[in-house]
């Protein structure tokens, strides 16, 4: 992902499954011994073409979106979470310090 970051987006993985599939269907089947590896074949490339179009169709409905606004949530809650144990920890150290101040 760091490199394709086009591929955070469903529609463009759809497309590159479909390209997938298309390119294993082309895959020539002129071997009339291999009938079992031909059945494969045609099995993946019909669930790579299947898988693609649903992913197709869910990046066209924006649920990639969703999916990206939820990460993003996350992320913003873990760094509230890190910033309130930050706000903590600096909250007991000038308590110490009171504490100190107040002796003398």
């Amino acid at each position: 992902m760091k490199f394709w970051k086009v591929l955070e987006y469903w529609a463009c993985r759809g497309m590159l499954q479909i390209f997938v599939a298309v390119m294993t269907r082309a895959y020539p089947e002129d071997s009339g011994e291999r009938e079992e590896l031909i059945l494969l074949q045609n099995i993946s490339c019909y669930m790579l073409l299947s898988c693609g179009v649903v992913y197709i169709i869910s990046g066209i409905l924006c649920i990639g979106h969703f999916k990206r606004a939820r990460q993003k949530k996350e992320v913003s809650r873990d760094q509230a979470v890190r910033d309130l144990q930050e706000l903590e920890r600096r909250r007991e150290e000038l308590e110490a310090l009171l504490l100190i101040d107040e002796r003398v």
